[in-house]
C-alpha cells in the first residue's frame, strides 16, 4: 500500500512537471525514481506469488514461461485453490500441458513419462513432453463432516416439504457410517475432521507427506481435485476403525465411563500411527481390536490431522422392540 501511493505521487508529481517550463532538472531526479519504485513494485509481487525464489531466478522463470507462451505457443494451465481452471481431468486423452503456473494457495502431483510423481508447488513450470497433471492440492486447513450433519436424524422418516433428493442425500450420508453394537443396536455418528497436508513447505518430512498422499491416490487410480478424494479415502478409513471399536460393545456401554471419548482417542492415535490402548480396557470380556498394520493414513504423516465426534445418535428401545416382533 505505502510502495502504491509513492507510485502515485511520482506520477503525479511528474504529470504537472512535465507541462511546466524549466522543470528537466527535477524530471531527471524523478524519472530514474520512478524506474527504481516500478523495479521495487515488480520485485514485491514476484516475491508474492513465488517467495521460494530469489528476484534474478523470478525474473529467469517468468521470462521463459512468456517466451514459451507467446514465442513457442505453448499451453498455459492454472493452478489455483487446488483446482485446474480448465476441463483437463475430464478428457481421456489429455491435452499437452507446456506451461504450469501454480498459485501459492496450491500445488500438484505430475507424472512424469518414466512414471514418476513429482510434486510441484508455486511458480511457473516448465512441462516436459509425456508430463501428466493427476492432482491438485489446496494447501490450507481443510474441515468436513463425515456422516449425518448435526441436525439430521438418521432415524426421522421424510419430513414434510423435504424434497425427495434432500431425503436421499441425507440417507445416503447416515448409510456411510451405519454401524451396529455387539447387541445389535443401530447407531450413526457424525463426525467432523480437521487436517493440513503440509505447514512448512521447508520441512522435508512434511513435503514427503504429500508426495506419500499423492502417490497413494495414483495407486487407487485417483486423479482431479484432491479435496474431494481425500475426504472419502479419510472418511472410509474412519469409519473402519469406529466399527472395529463399537461392534464389540453393548449399546449401554457407549455412554459409561467415558467410553466414546476413549474411543475417539484411539482413532486419533490410530491416525498418527501411534499404538493404540486396548478396547478391552472397557470391558474385560471384549476382544482386543484388530491391529491395523497397513494404516496407510498414519504412514502419510500429516502435519495435522484431528477426528471429533459431533453427535451419536442411537435407535430407539421402542423401535428395536416393535422391529424384533417382527416374523
Amino acid at each position: 500500500m505505502v510502495l502504491a501511493s509513492v507510485l502515485l505521487c511520482l506520477f503525479i508529481i511528474q504529470s504537472i512537471l512535465l507541462v511546466q517550463a524549466g522543470s528537466a532538472g527535477w524530471l531527471s531526479i524523478l524519472i530514474p525514481a520512478w524506474l527504481i519504485a516500478v523495479l521495487l513494485s515488480f520485485r514485491f509481487w514476484f516475491h508474492f506469488i513465488d517467495p521460494d525464489l530469489g528476484f534474478n531466478e523470478l525474473i529467469s522463470t517468468w521470462a521463459d514461461a512468456f517466451a514459451r507462451i507467446y514465442l513457442k505457443n505453448s499451453p498455459l494451465f492454472i493452478v489455483r485453490s487446488g483446482s485446474l481452471l480448465r476441463e483437463y481431468f475430464l478428457l481421456k486423452n489429455k491435452p499437452r500441458a507446456g506451461i504450469l503456473f501454480i498459485y501459492p494457495d496450491s500445488a500438484a502431483a505430475i507424472r512424469t513419462r518414466q512414471d514418476k510423481i513429482q510434486i510441484m508447488r508455486s511458480g511457473f513450470h516448465s512441462l516436459k513432453p509425456g508430463d501428466e497433471i493427476i492432482l491438485c492440492f489446496e494447501m490450507k486447513y481443510h474441515s468436513f463432516t463425515y456422516g449425518p450433519h448435526a441436525d439430521e436424524n438418521p432415524f426421522e422418516v421424510k419430513k414434510l416439504g423435504e424434497s425427495y433428493t434432500g431425503f436421499h442425500a441425507r440417507q445416503l450420508r447416515a448409510r456411510k457410517v451405519k454401524a451396529f453394537t455387539r447387541d445389535s443396536r443401530e447407531i450413526y455418528p457424525s463426525f467432523q475432521v480437521v487436517y493440513r497436508l503440509e505447514v512448512n513447505t521447508a520441512s522435508e518430512s512434511e513435503s514427503g507427506s504429500l508426495l506419500a498422499v499423492a502417490r497413494y491416490l495414483h495407486q487407487l487410480g485417483k486423479t482431479g481435485d484432491a479435496a474431494p478424494i481425500l475426504e472419502e479415502v479419510i472418511g472410509k478409513h474412519l469409519n473402519d476403525l469406529w466399527l472395529g471399536q463399537v461392534s464389540r460393545l453393548p449399546s449401554e456401554m457407549l455412554f459409561h465411563q467415558n467410553t466414546l471419548a476413549r474411543i475417539m482417542v484411539n482413532i486419533n492415535r490410530s491416525f498418527t500411527g501411534k499404538d493404540n490402548p486396548s478396547v478391552g480396557e472397557f470391558n474385560q470380556e471384549s476382544e482386543k481390536p484388530k491391529s491395523h498394520k497397513n494404516n496407510q493414513v498414519a504412514g502419510w504423516n500429516l502435519p495435522l490431522i484431528r477426528i471429533y465426534l459431533n453427535r451419536l445418535w442411537t435407535q430407539p428401545q421402542n423401535q428395536r422392540t416393535h422391529e424384533s416382533t417382527q416374523p
